[in-house]
């Protein structure tokens, strides 16, 4: 009962990671990335906070290493709010990628 449970909850934040991030890359209009780059950033840093609350207190190394993707999300928070031209964009959408695909994959090892 319970692993089933774990297994809808992880392909639940499987399907949203990976729709939100192809929503990313393959919507068109501005202002609809723009939100979704928000949600997804957002959605980043929850995960990661789930990961390093979810295992004990002493695991101290291990807590820092699940908070690393967060870090990578508000970096590219602020590589967006700063980017002056569509590279820098870019940029924050491909260090927002690598910390959303870090944090999935981070509950498939633990």
């Amino acid at each position: 009962m319970a692993l089933g449970l774990l297994l809808i909850f992880y392909v639940g934040i499987s399907v949203i990671s990976i729709g939100g991030l192809l929503g990313l890359y393959l919507v068109k209009g501005e202002k609809v990335k723009k939100v979704l780059f928000y949600l997804m950033s957002a959605w980043g840093i929850a995960l990661s906070a789930l990961q390093a609350i979810s295992l004990p207190t002493n695991w101290i190394a291990q807590r820092v290493m699940g908070l690393a993707p967060g870090v990578l999300c508000i970096a590219a928070l602020i590589v967006h709010l700063k980017a002056g031209n569509g590279r820098q964009k870019m940029a924050a959408y491909l260090l927002l990628t690598v910390a959303v695909a870090a944090d999935v994959l981070q509950f498939i090892i633990r």
